[in-house]
């Protein structure tokens, strides 16, 4: 684990680095290198993200949530994070009014898949008051 977090903060840093010092001479190079770098640090992140996944399936399993839940909550947070990564390029790539979108995207995708959740949370409150 810490071996993985050594290289995030060392592709992280050699990209902003990069990046400062092409700025003002190829800036053509500046977004796709930018990109580059994210999908490498998102790479490393992949072989985690399999572990969260299985911890999530057990806390998931003892707390008796049905698969269909299981499976919209992992979409919520797959959502946030997917929205958020591409959020941020759109960003660094200065295209805020497209990040701008993505971000609204999300939540409402966030908020469709939240929906019958949030109805069954309510009619199970209503049955216990």
């Amino acid at each position: 684990m810490f071996e993985d977090i050594v290289k995030v903060v060392v592709i992280g840093l050699f990209t902003a680095i990069m990046v400062i010092l092409l700025k003002n001479t190829k800036s053509e190079l500046t977004i796709p290198l930018t990109i580059m770098g994210c999908i490498m640090i998102f790479g490393i992140l992949t072989d985690r993200l399999a572990s969260v996944i299985n911890s999530l399936s057990g806390i998931y399993g003892s707390a008796n949530l049905s698969g269909e839940e299981a499976v919209t909550l992992m979409k919520i947070m797959g959502i946030a994070y997917v929205t958020e990564f591409a959020s941020s390029t759109c960003k660094d790539a200065e295209q805020t009014a497209i990040a701008g979108k993505i971000e609204l995207a999300g939540r409402i995708f966030i908020v469709w898949l939240a929906l019958p959740l949030a109805v069954k949370l309510l009619s199970t409150l209503k049955t216990l008051f």
